[in-house]
């Protein structure tokens, strides 16, 4: 049955700077209906809203989002407020597998943790009374939630919550030692996670990487029923990927683990079923009923879920990779072989050069010098003979963003940076940030943090961009269209940029040329000079002992099983990657 649902940004309404336009165009209101009452913000009664769309068009700030539902979406669960987020149906925890959670940011993933961790009493959609857990169970009566619903709320489930901003930590914990966060770690996960060496060192010197392990080993260290993890992947170089899935798929054979990942490669390989979640950003979400990985994954890049017949998307994700090195690019720079000495650890780079108009990925693990080579060529560190000095405009994106600014967005883009009509077309449109111009910096999602700081890097006029880890925080189809936005800006402006990243499915679709970087993590990295993309990535798969195959519906890469047949087969022919 057919339903709208009426959605208006409290943050952006603002009554008191318009002409009341929502209610003053309405053609339900102007026949004497009372359909929209104005207040602190606007309230529109969806029963008589006909969905023309009009007040959409007409509020001078973007306030309000009406959508009209064509088919069944399923249980409400939650909804925030009046015209506010509303979640359809909820993921299923099961037993001794790992359940994964997909889909775009802000359309109820996190929602779906808090009601399943106790965090969130689910109001049914009943705003005017309290919410009660008696009303939820009955409404997943006859369910495989309906067990753990009433677990959850006699108080007999114990989760663990890792949750997904691990750039907080520092803050909270400054001073603080990692041993003192790991007082009740288990052993074997400060091994798993190579944490040993770190336990002296205080919180805010560890690099997003050290930062994630710490607390994915805190997270599974402690006694519980149920595991929440949120986008553990983030800021784990490709090798620590594939370890933290294996981890957590073999911890996962006793326990009961949900995880929310947008790196596909490593929800693939980490997760046995998967929901995908579908929708609208900030106006509501649908849980899908749950599925094989393999086949949930597919689903959500096709757009389309066979068995449900329902249309999530109207295109399919597509994934480009592998392109032919371009030739006869004028040079930008060349740079020479360099060091960088640390106590403990020494960096090393080859010579090599930099051409204008092309993306150099940068591939690795982490701890063998990346993020310094970067600061390098950006002149925030010195190499030890001084030996880089560049003549040029560089614009650079750190690895871990954090902004000290009050005020909103828009204020912060318009006073700090120079925003052209090209920023807008090329960059802002394309990433969505009018959808948070309103919100407040400080706020700021991260996700929407990251989009920020991908906008406010290349704002800046410069011959050479620099980003460190740009896909940390974003989701799986904003990752697909940054790939898109960087090479559309690079083209079209014939700038260089730089990129050091660790979603494959990513550095694959914007890289023309690729610096191997090898070594000993925290003892000793090396720079190759840049190479062919094709020579880079299969050197460094045959480096960490991982084969990748394409799928045959999607053509998205997929991690073979170490110790396969197909895995066994590839490596005694040196062929680490096929069928892309």
């Amino acid at each position: 049955m057919a339903f709208r649902i009426a959605v208006v940004d409290k943050d952006k309404c603002k009554p008191d700077k318009c002409n009341k336009e929502c209610l003053n165009f309405c053609p339900v209101a102007r026949n004497g209906i009372d359909i929209i009452k104005i207040g602190v913000k606007a309230i529109i009664e969806e029963e008589h809203c006909i969905g023309c769309g009009i007040c959409v068009k007409k509020c001078p700030f973007n306030a309000i989002t009406i959508i009209n539902i064509t088919h069944e979406v399923g249980k409400l669960v939650h909804q925030y407020g009046v015209n506010e987020f509303r979640l359809f149906n909820l993921p299923v925890p099961k037993e001794g597998n790992v359940v994964g959670l997909l889909g775009k940011n802000g359309i109820g993933k996190t929602t779906s943790l808090q009601i399943l961790t106790g965090r969130l009493v689910p109001n049914l959609g009943k705003l005017e009374s309290e919410p009660a857990w008696k009303d939820v169970i009955k409404l997943f009566r006859g369910s495989e939630l309906q067990h753990y619903l009433e677990r959850l709320s006699e108080g007999k489930i114990n989760s663990v919550y890792k949750v997904q901003f691990i750039e907080a930590i520092p803050r909270v914990y400054k001073g603080k030692k990692v041993k003192e966060l790991l007082k009740h770690g288990k052993k074997e996960f400060i091994e798993k996670f190579a944490l040993e060496h770190l336990l002296e060192r205080e919180v805010q010197q560890l690099s997003g990487g050290e930062l994630q392990r710490l607390a994915l080993a805190s997270a599974l260290s402690h006694s519980a029923d149920f595991y929440f993890i949120d986008e553990p992947s983030s800021f784990l170089d490709i090798k620590q990927r594939l370890n933290m899935a294996m981890i957590v798929k073999d911890f996962s054979e006793n326990k009961n683990v949900m995880v929310v990942e947008h790196d596909l490669i490593t929800l693939d390989y980490l997760a046995d079923y998967v929901h995908i979640f579908h929708g609208v950003e900030g106006a509501y979400g649908v849980v899908s009923n749950i599925y094989h990985a393999r086949r949930g994954i597919n689903n959500y890049i096709e757009g389309f879920i066979k068995e449900e017949n329902l249309r999530i998307r109207d295109y399919a994700l597509n994934f480009a990779y592998l392109k032919e090195e371009k030739k006869n690019l004028p040079m930008l720079l060349e740079y020479p072989a360099f060091t960088k000495t640390y106590e403990g650890f020494k960096l090393t780079i080859d010579k090599g050069d930099v051409k204008k108009g092309e993306v150099l990925g940068i591939l690795g693990e982490n701890g063998i010098g990346k993020t310094t080579f970067l600061k390098i060529l950006a002149g925030k560190e010195k190499d030890d003979e001084e030996l880089m000095t560049l003549d040029l405009s560089i614009s650079y994106k750190p690895q871990h963003i954090h902004y000290d600014y009050e005020g909103s967005v828009e204020s912060y883009l318009y006073e700090m940076l120079r925003i052209t009509d090209e920023i807008k077309t090329l960059l802002m449109k394309p990433l969505d940030v009018e959808k948070f111009m309103h919100k407040q910096v400080s706020n700021l999602s991260g996700g929407e943090m990251q989009r920020l700081a991908i906008v406010e890097c290349f704002a800046r006029d410069a011959d050479l961009y620099l980003l460190d880890e740009p896909s940390a925080y974003l989701d799986v189809e904003q990752r697909i269209h940054f790939s898109k936005i960087i090479r559309s800006f690079i083209e079209q402006t014939h700038k260089t940029a730089i990129v050091v990243e660790h979603d494959l499915l990513m550095l694959s679709s914007i890289s023309d040329r690729v610096i191997l970087f090898e070594g000993v993590p925290s003892k000793k990295g090396r720079a190759y000079s840049p190479m062919p993309f094709v020579e880079a990535l299969n050197a460094f798969l045959k480096n960490i002992g991982i084969t990748l195959r394409v799928d045959e519906e999607t053509k998205r890469p997929r991690i073979n099983k170490p110790g396969s047949t197909k895995d066994i087969d590839m490596k005694h022919r040196h062929v680490y990657f096929e069928g892309f």
